[in-house]
């Protein structure tokens, strides 16, 4: 995966608030506090609720609880006999494939081990069920009160209390207004937006910070953590900031990375010295950027003119959140990641004839576009010959000349 690292995108992915918030999701290397998290596994989507992880495990739960009415029988279920969950993985969250009056959920309840780590169990569905993000508050692993296909999003690892949400689709994805977050290779659950100019959030653990796809998610943000411009920051601020490397923040930053003023067209910088610059240094658009000093454009961030539309550009710092290719000392290679089953399901291209195909590059099948018989690549792409021969790649010049001979 490319990890993004323009103006706008040196955020910690907070992994993933309807019209109104949501957010959760760390990494291996990292916590939701931005520092080396101990045990955690690696994130896929954002900013992690839980402030590092625990080596406390669960093991599987039976239960004895009485359920609430269950959509699969229409009736009402009482005296529920308990499962036994022997295993680690004991259901499939997306097929919710648990017997009658139950649900398949995580092994969790909220603390600071991560939803998955724990593994997925059958458990009754609740007598008096909560729904979709309301309040809900856990009494064991597994055991909390919101109804079918939900469970409790806990924000604050101190407490078992949260909101319901929405375990993530495999097909249709999440609910408008929530994105999927998670880590680790598990989808958790379908984390509310939010808007990061116009915080607000389901928790009072929760802040609503940006993360590296532009969008504002809410997440648990520790007391103390950087909350002023100029601090040191790892990936990810506080409310109203953004994490940007000490050569584009300029003058006062003494670290690696500092926290900026977050801004954009329709919220300007309060100090007149900086700017609010596009994402490639152009004038601010309502893409949230960054309040620093006046940038040369880096064309890192920036695709070619007339670039093909039915292909994002993409260079291995920007461009998409996953990404494949490579190159030398002279130029980047990237083709952005389009999930398919077969050629049909890749998009016609809008200039060139490339054949499509579908082919297995990075974990899954992606689409590729085919330049071996002598086809046409897209506007802007190049037929790479050394590294990817007869595929149609984006590529960027690291020093100017050199792809040229």
């Amino acid at each position: 995966m490319f990890e993004k690292k323009g103006i706008l995108l040196f955020v910690l992915v907070l992994g993933a608030c309807p019209a109104a918030e949501g957010d959760g999701g760390s990494t291996g290397q990292e916590s939701s506090t931005g520092e080396p998290a101990t045990g955690a596994a690696e994130s896929t989507a954002g900013s992690m609720p839980t402030a590092g992880s625990s080596s406390t495990t669960h093991a599987p739960t039976t239960s004895t609880t009485v359920a609430g009415e269950s959509s699969s029988t229409g009736e009402a279920c009482a005296d529920v006999v308990p499962v036994d969950n022997p295993e680690l993985f004991n259901c499939s969250l997306q097929d919710q494939d648990c017997p009658d009056c139950h649900k398949c959920t995580w092994n969790w309840d909220g603390n600071r081990m991560l939803p998955g780590e724990g593994g997925s169990v059958c458990m009754p569905v609740h007598a008096d069920p909560v729904a979709m993000f309301e309040p809900c508050t856990y009494e064991g692993p597994g055991q909390d009160n919101c109804g079918e296909n939900l469970f409790c999003w806990s924000p604050d690892p101190e407490t078992s209390d949260g909101y319901c949400v929405e375990f993530c689709g495999d097909v249709d994805g999440c609910p408008e207004g929530t994105i999927c977050q998670g880590s680790s290779g598990y989808d958790w659950g379908c984390i509310p937006t939010c808007d990061p100019f116009e915080p607000e959030c389901l928790d009072d653990a929760e802040q609503c910070v940006l993360s590296s796809d532009g969008l504002g998610r809410c997440g648990y943000v520790p007391d103390g953590l950087v909350s002023a411009v100029g601090d040191q920051c790892y990936g990810v601020c506080g409310e109203g900031l953004i994490c940007v490397p000490a050569d584009t923040f300029g003058p006062g930053c003494e670290f690696d990375a500092c926290c900026a003023e977050l801004c954009n067209v329709d919220n300007p910088c309060s100090d007149p010295e900086v700017e609010c610059l596009g994402e490639c240094g152009e004038e601010a658009t309502e893409v949230p950027s960054a309040c620093v000093p006046p940038q040369e454009p880096d064309p890192s961030q920036c695709p070619p003119e007339g670039a093909e539309p039915n292909y994002p550009w993409c260079s291995s710092t920007a461009g998409c959140d996953e990404g494949w290719g490579g190159g030398n000392e002279c130029i980047d290679l990237c083709f952005c990641h389009i999930e398919c089953d077969v050629p049909e399901d890749c998009p016609v291209p809008e200039t060139g004839n490339a054949s499509r195909a579908c082919e297995r590059v990075i974990d899954g099948t992606s689409c590729v576009l085919s330049c071996a018989d002598g086809e046409t690549c897209p506007d802007g792409m190049v037929c790479d010959t050394e590294f990817y021969p007869g595929t149609c790649m984006w590529q960027l010049e690291l020093e100017p000349g050199c792809a040229g001979g």
